[in-house]
């Protein structure tokens, strides 16, 4: 089966990435649903087990012979811990799908029984797993295995809620007859449950050690897209239920839901798993940090702090261990027993009950705190950086140690590079410090005057940490407009990152119109669309931001990353002091265009307006996520946020003039700012 024919499928439903990016949506691919409780008309004739005995190792099979298996689904999408794949088992065994088809939980949900028609699809062995797909796709010049396309062909869906019970086994009897299929491990924990299951804000996947009393150890996996990859490991022992895999020979648990993960008893080590009694008081850090006379001292019995992460691990500039922490206006050093997952702005709290407080180097720390002391609350707001100079940062280096601070008019010396550089304003000259592990250690330092934000730490000297490169602004003056700057238009913006440009020039800002509205949640806060002329970009800022439908806006993009998420142009990761309201805009006339009109210039005509005639909205009773928008020319996506104001409207049944941001999620997609975008 050729890709091309994945233009055959014509229905598209609804895929929402974990967190946290403008209107993440993926193009659903046909998969016709029958009639309500009708069963199919079909009998199995073979076993998952049949098909597993046609694998050749190290190759990749087509199977010829009329196969039909019927299996139940035991994992699905519907989380985001799987991703066009599905898991399904009969009585003895279990397989993976490679599926041309996103939001498949839709059709395709857990204990639904399927029958597959195997004949005309591929069998393969990938790291011991056994796995279907629909063709030999060419990667990098080898072969792989590629997604079942014509679903219809190859699936016919039988009843739903069909009891599929795991297998019960301990973590040291797990063997590869259990590959692919359900399992529940009981009497097992989290190894530090302190942690998330993923990385949400920087979208990574990870492992994390689930463990028994007996010391047997296996990884649970789960995606940084999955929607819990930034929910805490439960702290206590119980028992886990997930899909057994393998990944280079190492046995590997993904779970559906955090619903699969039941454990509330008690430890192995008779613990919680709370790093304390969870009757801790809180404390400030003011007052921890004025038990530190010098020598030894220690947290007090039943104490916890509180505060936002300010550091920033996702850019390597802090040894993994280490975070700083700040409450109000006073900040300190956590360091844990080993490397956290706790991500810039973070709230958490950590039992420091009996814990050391020392100095490393001058710097106070809380010392060696077992990971489980550590639990995320919730994504915090930055605390406001303190403005001073140099010379105040270096006479208020104690009290403010672990705080963050804005330097204005600072001129950078030492290296070309972030490697050994100082900071100096007039008043005094303080140390810049960069670690080589961070992503910005290499990059070229800026000439004339900045501005710099930091966290005020301490190596034997006072110094200044950054935590990303967008913590310096280059120019004088400081706020959103530092400097001299020029303008640029969105246009040519966007013709340095076609030619290649990963980031904008220096000296550089941006005007235009917000045609986002944020105000109806059908796009996510920390970003906003603005449109100069006939050209818009996606302005992604790095927290939440307030700028309103129809304001004209100016926004610093000196030295700012520019990128793509998923094919959707936008400068990345801008400290919102950059962006400022200049006045009440005009919006920009939308532009008439047919369907056909806007697959043809997507490109062309990302994040700006336009206005479709004698439209329809097909595919799902409510906005809510991802429907279909037709006119006599063609057919696209519109997607609808669960959070926008207007997502449980139902649509219109007739042909309506529409309104809309042009997008993209790996196709061209719409959406619109508001319902009043509808014209009936």
């Amino acid at each position: 089966m050729k890709k091309s024919n994945l233009l055959n499928f014509q229905f598209f439903f609804s895929c929402v990435l974990a967190v946290t990016f403008l209107f993440a949506a993926c193009v659903k691919d046909e998969f016709d649903e029958p009639p309500s409780e009708v069963l199919p008309d079909i009998e199995a004739n073979a076993t998952i087990a049949d098909l597993k005995a046609l694998i050749v190792p190290n190759s990749i099979e087509l199977i010829e012979e009329d196969l039909i298996v019927r299996a139940i689904v035991t994992g699905n999408d519907e989380d985001g811990n799987f991703f066009r794949e599905l898991v399904v088992q009969d009585d003895n065994d279990g397989i993976y799908l490679n599926i041309n088809l996103t939001s498949a939980f839709n059709l395709l949900p857990l204990g639904r029984e399927i029958f597959i028609k195997a004949r005309g699809l591929y069998i393969i062995e990938d790291n011991g797993v056994p796995k279907l797909g629909g063709y030999i796709a060419i990667e990098n010049g080898g072969q792989d295995l590629g997604d079942i396309q014509d679903l219809n062909d190859h699936i016919v869906r039988g009843k739903r809620n069909q009891q599929v019970n795991p297998i019960q086994v301990s973590i040291n009897d797990l063997d590869i007859s259990m590959l692919a299929m359900l399992v529940e491990l009981q009497n097992t924990e989290f190894a530090f449950p302190g942690e998330t299951f993923a990385d949400a804000f920087g979208q990574s996947t990870q492992n994390k050690t689930l463990q028994d009393c007996t010391g047997a150890e296996i990884d649970v996996r789960t995606s940084g897209f999955a929607s819990f990859a930034g929910t805490t490991l439960p702290a206590g022992n119980g028992t886990l239920t997930g899909v057994y895999s393998q990944f280079n020979g190492s046995g590997q648990i993904f779970i559906r839901n955090p619903e699969d993960a039941v454990m509330n008893g008690t430890r192995c080590d008779g613990s919680t798993g709370t790093g304390g009694t969870g009757n801790e008081t809180l404390m400030s850090i003011a007052d921890l940090k004025g038990l530190y006379l010098g020598g030894a001292a220690e947290g007090p019995d039943e104490t916890k702090i509180t505060g936002i992460v300010i550091s920033d691990r996702a850019n390597g500039n802090i040894v993994p261990q280490n975070l700083h922490l700040q409450d109000g206006d006073q900040g300190i050093i956590v360091r844990f027993q080993q490397g956290h997952n706790f991500n810039l702005n973070d709230r958490i709290e950590v039992v420091v009950s009996g814990q050391e407080l020392s100095e490393f180097n001058g710097g106070l720390q809380v010392n060696n705190v077992p990971n489980s002391n550590g639990v995320f609350i919730e994504v915090g707001t930055s605390p406001t950086p303190r403005i001073a100079t140099v010379s105040e940062l270096l006479a208020n280096n104690d009290l403010w140690e672990s705080t963050l601070v804005t330097v204005v008019d600072v001129a950078i010396g030492g290296n070309t590079g972030y490697s050994f550089n100082d900071v100096s304003d007039g008043t005094g000259t303080i140390d810049l410090f960069t670690s080589s592990f961070a992503s910005f250690y290499e990059t070229a330092v800026p000439t004339g005057t900045s501005t710099i934000t930091g966290i005020l730490s301490q190596f034997n000297n006072p110094q200044i940490t950054m935590r990303s490169i967008t913590d310096i602004v280059p120019g004088g003056g400081g706020g959103p407009m530092p400097g001299d700057l020029e303008q640029i238009s969105i246009e040519d913006v966007r013709a340095l990152y076609s030619n290649g440009s990963t980031s904008a020039p220096a000296d550089r800002f941006i005007n235009g119109v917000v045609i986002s509205d944020v105000a109806n949640s059908n796009i996510t806060a920390r970003n906003v669309v603005v449109q100069d002329g006939d050209f818009g970009i996606v302005v992604r800022f790095t927290d939440d931001n307030t700028f309103e439908l129809g304001d004209e806006v100016e926004i610093n993009i000196s030295n700012l990353e520019l990128s793509d998420f998923n094919g959707l142009v936008q400068v990345n990761n801008v400290p919102n002091t950059n962006g400022m309201k200049v006045g009440d805009g005009t919006l920009p006339t939308p532009r008439d265009a047919t369907i056909a009109e806007i697959l043809a210039n997507s490109d062309a005509w990302q994040s700006t307006l336009v206005r479709i005639e004698d439209v329809t909205i097909t595919g799902a009773a409510t906005y809510n996520g991802t429907t279909t928008v037709s006119d006599v020319t063609g057919s696209l996506p519109m997607f609808t946020r669960g959070d926008a104001t207007f997502a449980n409207t139902n649509v219109p049944g007739d042909e309506v003039i529409m309104t809309a941001i042009v997008s993209e999620f790996n196709e061209p997609q719409v959406f619109i700012r508001n319902i009043s975008d509808i014209e009936e």
